[in-house]
């Protein structure tokens, strides 16, 4: 309980700016709902520290099927354990300044599935939703990023931040994660100082798209299959169909 509390701390650390309400947060942002959903469409939780839901020999065997429903004022995640729901991830809208700004709340909601079926991070409603806040944040950093600075000034920065960073891994003694929640607790001290860099870098105006000749060190954490390549992401598939079968489950 302590080591999960430390874990969602952290992630508040990351959300500097941001109101968490409940399980969730809230977060306006200067853009249309619009915007807000053409940003929040790729959205991809299992890219977040721990890649949940990318190894099926933790939950049973049963690899996350997620799924993306969208509605006029809200999105909405199902990630499905086969046929039952292991949680609901919820991204809120309202308009603001008659549609000029976004209001953006997110929930999560622990589902039927049981625990054995589900993976780690997703058994906790405080873990998911503090990870899928930090998702939401993300991809509603890229809409407000800053004009661009020049290549040199923003690689200046980023080797200053490296050389920090050797600096603290040499005065700091490795210790290796003893279990699931240390390694994800690791994961997550590493993201928020990979993002409180970036935060860094956009506010100076670098690229933070990898379109220009700077791309700065990526904040998501992707492991890699034996041929170098990306691994099989449980990727959100769209559905536009409703629920009929009035089960809370949106219809295959």
């Amino acid at each position: 309980m302590i080591k999960r509390g430390i874990f969602t701390g952290l992630l508040a650390l990351a959300l500097v700016g941001c109101n968490w309400i409940g399980n969730g947060y809230s977060h306006v942002v200067d853009r249309s709902q619009a915007d807000v959903v053409a940003a929040l469409e790729d959205l991809d939780i299992s890219a977040q520290p721990g890649n949940p839901g990318t190894d099926p020999s933790l939950s049973g065997g049963v690899k996350p099927d997620i799924r993306l429903e969208k509605a006029a004022d809200h999105m909405t995640w199902w990630v499905m354990a086969g046929d039952k729901v292991a949680t609901i991830m919820t991204a809120t809208f309202e308009q603001l300044d008659g549609g000029k700004r976004t209001r953006v709340t997110t929930s999560v909601k622990r589902g039927d599935a049981p625990d054995d079926m589900v993976s780690p991070t997703f058994r906790s409603t405080g873990i998911t939703s503090g990870l899928f806040s930090l998702a939401v944040e993300g991809e509603l950093n890229k809409l407000t990023d800053g004009p661009r600075a020049s290549a040199e000034e923003c690689a200046k920065m980023v080797e200053a931040w490296r050389a920090a960073g050797e600096n603290d891994m040499m005065n700091r003694p490795r210790e290796d994660p003893k279990n699931l929640t240390q390694a994800i607790g690791e994961g997550a001290r590493n993201v928020i100082k990979l993002q409180a860099m970036a935060d860094k870098l956009r506010r100076a105006g670098c690229p933070m798209n990898g379109g220009a000749d700077f791309k700065p060190v990526s904040s998501e954490m992707r492991p890699a299959d034996d041929n170098g390549g990306p691994s099989d992401y449980p990727t959100p598939r769209e559905t536009s169909k409703v629920d009929t079968s009035a089960d809370g489950i949106p219809d295959n």
